[in-house]
């Protein structure tokens, strides 16, 4: 029986271990024998009882690591099976008990919730339907003054999953409606949102819901998008259209309606996001801002640049100069979105305003995009361009406490004026770059050394173009 449940196993995560193990030990074996076979061909007798000999301890040392590791993996699908029936029978005896005094409803539903998870853990997809289903009707009698109401409530909301698809539909709207009614509390209804998508993840598993052919309905499917659409109706009718609770519903909805290919009614949804009120704290501002630049990145991902630009400038205006650190790791993000839709202007003008803004956390945040930006334009000899933003990285020092890096950026702009031949701008700041390294107990004749290294490479270039410029053309 055991052998049979390893060969049930072999797809679980263990199986596949233990499977891979086998392979990796055949191979050996394999290759062991391949490399025997091709030794010299000398003195057979000596040689060949020698090399049988160590290919038969091979092989008994591979078998026994093979018994031992299916012993091991026998015995802990054993355990584990031994661990999962005691569960089952116990929440058996506890529902069999509830149900004997139904009025006892808070008793009741505890425990065919907890029978309904062990039908689900041994893939009884319709018993676990079945007690749920009660749970739920047992539930939605109870007293609303029930001193168990909100315990019952999390437990009639935990595995809304283990539904079938038609349940699934009807009870969802109710169950809903009375959870929006009863939760005020933050928390709760943070822990609300969570379920919903938790409710989602069950309902579009296949192993289990609105999917699994053990529930006698195969053919239905969870409609992930009407869902959010269904969920979105009922807490604006109970909350408001516009209430801030309505956001990760509505975020949720346009991830469906994006995986459905309705662009459209996503871009409708991220609109109305913008318009939603904002909770009193902190972060209200940044709120505004977000959305839009969510707006910006989710226009480029779909290949509308003109309506990012004007999203991205939207955001700008209602930021009034002011970015957080959680914006600024945002617009570091849509700089590289921007870059990677060719459009650089806006991915230049992000970083530009990010190191007017100043600041160590800021500048040195900016640091690495600015550095993709900087050797693309360098790769690509637009070194107007690479000026313009060093200049800017080397301005921005001046508003830093502790810029470590400010030297290296004010050696790269001295090496991209001294190619633009604007010598004294370079030679003031290498000047200053050479007095900071040697404070610092760098080494200054190396700087020396590839400073005459680039004006070498600069004359020699220089040199290439006036000789290419000057030779005649041949005469036909």
């Amino acid at each position: 029986m055991l052998r049979n449940r390893f060969v049930e196993c072999r797809n679980s995560v263990s199986g596949k271990i233990f499977i891979c193990t086998l392979a990796l030990l055949t191979n050996l074996t394999q290759a062991s024998i391949a490399e025997d076979k091709s030794a010299a061909s000398g003195d057979k007798s000596a040689t060949q009882k020698e090399s049988e000999r160590i290919r038969a301890e091979h092989k008994d040392r591979i078998d026994r690591i093979v018994r031992e590791s299916e012993l091991r993996f026998e015995s802990m699908q054993k355990n584990r099976l031994i661990q999962t029936n005691l569960t089952y029978s116990r929440a058996l005896d506890a529902y069999e008990k509830a149900k004997q005094n139904k009025r006892d409803l808070p008793a009741f539903i505890h425990a065919a919730v907890g029978f309904a998870v062990a039908a689900h853990d041994v893939r009884d997809n319709v018993r676990a339907s079945e007690l749920y289903s009660e749970a739920v009707d047992a539930y939605l009698s109870l007293s609303k003054d029930s001193p168990s109401e909100l315990e019952c409530r999390r437990d009639a909301w935990s595995h809304m999953g283990y539904l079938s698809s038609t349940e699934f539909q009807s009870k969802f709207a109710q169950l809903f409606k009375i959870f929006e009614q009863r939760t005020s509390d933050p928390e709760m209804l943070n822990e609300l949102n969570n379920n919903l998508r938790k409710v989602v993840s069950e309902q579009s598993s296949n192993r289990f819901g609105a999917r699994s052919p053990s529930i006698g309905d195969s053919k239905a499917t969870f409609d992930e998008k009407q869902f959010w659409k269904n969920a979105i109706e009922i807490r604006s009718a109970i909350r408001g259209a516009n209430d801030p609770s309505l956001q990760p519903l509505l975020q949720s909805y346009v991830s469906a309606c994006e995986k459905s290919g309705d662009v459209a009614e996503a871009e409708k949804t991220f609109v109305r996001l913008a318009t939603l009120k904002n909770k009193d704290s902190d972060d209200a501002d940044y709120a505004n801002v977000r959305v839009q630049l969510d707006l910006t990145t989710f226009y480029l991902r779909h290949s509308m640049p003109e309506k990012a630009v004007a999203a991205y400038n939207k955001a700008m205006a209602l930021s009034n100069g002011h970015k957080s650190q959680k914006m600024v790791s945002q617009l570091l993000s849509l700089a590289s979105e921007f870059k990677s839709h060719s459009n650089a202007g806006i991915s230049d003008k992000i970083i530009i305003d990010l190191l007017n803004s100043g600041g160590d956390q800021t500048v040195q945040a900016v640091d690495g995009t600015l550095n993709t930006l900087v050797s693309g334009y360098l790769n690509s000899f637009d070194l107007v361009k690479a000026q313009t933003l060093l200049a800017k990285r080397v301005e921005a020092s001046k508003s830093c406490s502790n810029d470590q890096s400010a030297n290296r950026w004010r050696l790269k702009l001295s090496d991209v004026d001294l190619a633009l031949g604007q010598d004294a701008e370079s030679n003031k700041l290498f000047e200053q770059v050479k007095t900071l390294t040697a404070l610092s107990n760098g080494d200054v004749n190396k700087l020396n050394e590839d400073r005459q290294k680039l004006i070498q490479t600069l004359k020699s270039n220089k040199a290439s173009q006036s000789s290419n410029t000057l030779k005649p053309t041949s005469s036909k």
